[in-house]
């Protein structure tokens, strides 16, 4: 495997307001997450950094599953899938599941490419990755600084039109009225004015 792991896709089931969101692809260079605070720059980041096991994190908390809302039961499991993949074309999926036991623990487990791993597996897989999440990017001299480091493809959450306008994939996070869950926009190869 050559060392340029970068984000294709990721998959979040039962993640704080996440019920379900299947297969959000990413571009392989610039990243921008768009919507209210808490949800892209917290929960949405939040979701992906704990689906790769970030040393960063804390370990899975009762307050991280998907509590219902008034069209969807609470959820006791939660599932995050990413996909990695070279440019070689080599793909590996980590996915990681959560599911709250009778007895008030919490069962996590890691997996890799379908096999049980544990986090010092991924955290080894990810040694040779060529990307960086960042929990927000405010400037364009921030930017600048992240696109002058080694790694080719950034994800953050930004408001900063100078900084969206750089962008070369925009998910956007909107909050569903009748749900209050998070409602994903495409907004693939545009430029907005903000």
């Amino acid at each position: 495997m050559s060392k340029d792991l970068i984000v294709k896709e990721i998959s979040i089931k039962g993640f704080k307001r996440f019920d379900s969101l299947e297969k959000i692809e990413f571009s392989p260079k610039i990243n921008t997450i768009l919507g209210p605070d808490y949800i892209a720059g917290g929960e949405f980041i939040h979701a992906l950094k704990w689906g790769l096991c970030d040393k960063g994190l804390e370990d899975t908390s009762k307050n991280m599953f998907f509590s219902g809302n008034e069209t969807t039961e609470p959820q006791d499991k939660i599932e995050v899938a990413v996909l990695l993949a070279s440019s070689d074309k080599n793909e590996i999926e980590i996915r990681r599941i959560a599911k709250k036991q009778s007895d008030g623990s919490i069962e996590d487990k890691v997996f890799v490419n379908g096999t049980s791993a544990t986090k010092d597996n991924v955290h080894r897989i990810l040694q040779e990755k060529s990307f960086l999440i960042i929990d927000r990017c405010n400037s364009v001299k921030a930017l600048k600084k992240y696109t002058t480091r080694n790694e080719q493809q950034l994800i953050f959450k930004t408001w900063h039109k100078n900084v969206v306008i750089r962008t070369h994939r925009i998910i956007g996070i909107m909050l569903n009225d009748n749900t209050s869950e998070p409602d994903i926009i495409d907004i693939d190869n545009i430029r907005i004015a903000i």
